[in-house]
């Protein structure tokens, strides 16, 4: 890199992101300039596995710091702003302007500056870095409000990337893909030093302005409120008409935009959505990036809004709708499309399933993949990255409406396995009644009868601790648990808050090491070697309950031991007769799974061979684990930390089970790919499940409010365990229902009575 000696422009050098700082300088503008109009190219296929390494490398940080370790407080001063823009994670549908107008609006400020594409930009999803010397250096603690303000001016408030705001901010040289190199953009603008004295004054008169507000509007944004929930959100926007003109639905976008929560703005879209007639895609983006914080729009400004229009009396079936969709609005689910390709040698036969049944595909993607795995994890295990070999067990959780197909994906995935154990069940049976006669007829004399050997059961749709114990004790080595109303398994004795932990650590251990040990007074001993249990729960949002909210569950590894699946509602459906023996694709999986059922079935599976990873499979394992160790520790992923360092351990296991069932002995690259797929695609789901998809407690206040809406008197709290529904007798629920209809605004509590607020009773 050539490098200038002007003092002008303080820059620290690093050889990559793991790295410390090893030189720092000074270079003139055109020194740096020159050399960061042209992109870096770099070989190889960029996959989520490969990403990672191929953009990491020569970096820089425009700081004045000595060498030594990249941290914030070692930064004396920064010498110049730099803007990552891109879509933000939570509005992946608001693209940045295309590169050209975004320099456009740089030049027309008059500023200096380089612009250039980075590693992930594409013509659809623009990715580009703004560089703008300043006029003198800054003090770090400024940088955010600097960057933002700048942002603002150029209307690019909401595509900055505001995580890149830091003053220990490393950024890459320009690099970019050898296979996009014709997609790579740089461009230098002459002007002037970015003003930072003026900018911060500016920032600091625009403050000063919204203490002198001159509208009655702008004066109830100045009352002191608290920040919203996202329930106090959807109870104000209720009471207020999205219909009502321009200025005022406008304001009320910028009041909630103005609260900086992650589920406003899909709050306030599905609010205008509520006016068909009036709401426009595009014209509520427009108007929703339009916000500005100095403005003198904030979330008081709403509330002053909602003291004016009030809560209107409604009929009870309209109040009961109005908080439905308070509390329990429709989901924005994000666009997390189930990888079919990756299931490999079931991606056939699933996608046939999923088009012939028309249900979800990463329905029919998972019940084959579970039917799979209870398969071949009696042939063999699989070696991971720690060397050792693991049970090719899975378990599978679809979480999926009541009609949208469970029944319809589950009967073809185990057809096979169910006729063979309908048959040897029979078999056995006849074995146990014969071994019985023998026994009534057998003299003192003679030996024993022959015993019918170990019950040939694998499937079970239910399940106890204890039972399965027994199970296991007299049957065979390779079980399942399958279940198309999983609510018996997750609501049921196994599962009660006293039999909660004991049941999932169980299961967690017959995942680890398929190893049952148990001592019981005046029981016995259960001690059995090399079993393998695999599940595949499929239930309804409904029945869920609290167990995916339970942090100790999480916490123990229960859940993350878990391959989630949470399809959206089905689209209404046509009328199309079709039988699964009409797909050549699935009669060749139960020719497969007939094919795995006549193996030998071993008294441990311990001893199997392991399905091991070729080299370059292994390299791929690698980096996708470093990958989740670095995301799971420190970055996006840290609040779902035990999924992500748990994702590598099932990726191997997929990847595993995929190749056994195709034959197989060793995991190639292609095939760990599609393990991590999978993994990746579960990781996604649980996100989303743990921000908020899977909380009861909006299912407990509407079942209150529903309650209380037939009883015209208030009712004592103190009576809802007794006489109101079950799923909110327990104290806890009761309570958490109570405090979400308050914040919601819809009752009313006076000493100990309640009722509802808002309804015209007859």
């Amino acid at each position: 890199m050539h490098l200038g000696l002007d003092m002008d422009f303080a820059i620290a050098l690093l050889d990559n992101k793991r790295a410390p700082i090893r030189k720092v300088g000074t270079v003139s503008w055109d020194g740096f300039a020159s050399s960061f109009t042209h992109h870096e190219q770099v070989e190889g296929a960029v996959t989520p596995e490969t990403l990672d390494a191929l953009k990491d490398g020569p970096a820089w940080m425009p700081a004045d710091i000595e060498p030594g370790p990249r941290k914030r407080e070692r930064v004396r001063a920064m010498s110049a702003l730099v803007l990552d823009i891109e879509a933000a994670k939570a509005t992946p549908h608001l693209q940045p302007p295309p590169f050209d107008e975004t320099a456009q609006r740089v030049k027309a400020q008059g500023w200096q500056a380089v612009l250039h594409t980075t590693f992930q930009h594409t013509a659809k999803a623009p990715r580009y870095r703004i560089v703008l010397p300043v006029s003198s250096h800054f003090a770090p603690a400024v940088v955010k409000e600097l960057g933002l303000q700048v942002a603002r001016v150029l209307g690019l408030g909401a595509v900055t990337d505001m995580a890149a705001l830091e003053p220990a901010r490393l950024y890459y040289r320009p690099r970019c893909p050898a296979a996009h190199a014709a997609d790579a953009r740089a461009v230098r603008i002459d002007g002037q030093p970015l003003d930072v004295n003026a900018m911060l004054a500016h920032i600091t008169i625009a403050a000063a302005r919204q203490t002198a507000p001159s509208n009655e509007l702008a004066v109830a944004a100045l009352g002191v409120y608290e920040p919203p929930t996202a329930e106090e959100m959807r109870a104000d926007l209720a009471k207020l008409d999205p219909g009502m003109d321009y200025e005022g639905w406008r304001n009320v976008l910028w009041a909630c935009a103005s609260t900086g929560l992650d589920e406003a703005e899909d709050i306030a879209r599905d609010w205008s959505m509520q006016c068909e007639a009036k709401y426009d895609t595009h014209a509520f983006d427009r108007t929703w990036l339009s916000f500005k914080p100095d403005g003198g729009i904030t979330y008081g400004s709403l509330r002053h809004m909602v003291k004016q229009a009030g809560q209107p009396d409604l009929p009870p079936q309209a109040a009961l709708e109005r908080a439905t969709a308070i509390l329990k609005p429709t989901l924005q689910s994000k666009a997390h499309l189930y990888p079919m390709e990756a299931l490999g040698p079931l991606a056939e036969a699933a996608s046939d399933l999923a088009s012939g049944a028309q249900v979800a595909p990463a329905m029919a993607g998972q019940s084959l993949l579970a039917a799979a795995a209870l398969l071949t994890q009696s042939i063999a295990n699989v070696q991971t990255l720690d060397g050792w070999p693991k049970p090719l067990s899975l378990y599978c959780l679809t979480i999926a409406n009541s009609g949208d197909g469970k029944d319809a994906v589950d009967r073809p995935a185990l057809r096979a396995i169910q006729e063979h154990q309908r048959r040897e069940g029979q078999k056995y049976q006849l074995l146990c009644e014969a071994f019985e006669q023998d026994k009534a007829k057998r003299k003192k004399s003679e030996g024993a009868p022959l015993a019918p050997g170990p019950a040939p059961y694998r499937l079970a749709s239910d399940l106890t601790i204890e039972g399965m114990r027994r199970s296991f004790a007299e049957g065979i080595a390779s079980q399942g648990i399958f279940s198309t109303e999983a609510g018996a398994v997750l609501a049921g004795h196994a599962m009660t808050v006293e039999n909660r932990i004991k049941t999932t650590a169980s299961l967690c251990g017959l995942w680890d090491r398929g190893h049952l040990s148990v001592v019981r007074g005046g029981g016995g001993r259960t001690e059995r070697y090399g079993v393998r249990l695999s599940a595949h729960l499929l239930i309804q949002p409904a029945a869920l309950g609290d167990v995916l909210n339970d942090d100790a569950l999480s916490g123990i590894g229960f859940w993350p031991r878990f391959l989630l699946a949470w399809p959206a509602p089905l689209e209404p459906r046509k009328f199309k007769p079709w039988h699964a023996d009409s797909s050549a694709s699935i009669r060749a999986f139960w020719t497969r799974c007939e094919q795995l059922l006549a193996k030998h079935m071993p008294e441990s599976c311990d001893g199997l061979p392991a399905i091991t990873l070729d080299p370059a499979a292994q390299a791929c394992m690698a980096s996708f684990f470093e990958s989740m160790e670095q995301e799971g520790r420190k970055g996006n992923l840290q609040d779902v930390r035990a999924f992500a360092l748990r994702a590598t351990e099932l990726a191997c296991r997929i990847a595993g089970v995929l190749t056994a069932f195709a034959g197989g002995q060793r995991i190639d690259v292609s095939t760990a790919r599609c393990g991590i797929q999978l993994a990746q695609h579960s990781l996604s789901q649980w996100l989303e499940a743990l921000g908020g998809k899977a909380d009861p407690v909006p299912g407990w206040a509407l079942t209150l409010y529903r309650w209380l809406l037939d009883r015209h008197a208030p009712v004592r709290i103190k009576d809802i365990p007794h006489l109101g529904p079950s799923s909110v007798r327990p104290a806890n629920r009761r309570d958490q229902a109570i405090e979400r209809l308050k914040a919601a605004d819809l009752i009313h509590i006076e000493g100990d009575t309640i009722r509802v607020k808002g309804v015209q009773h007859a």
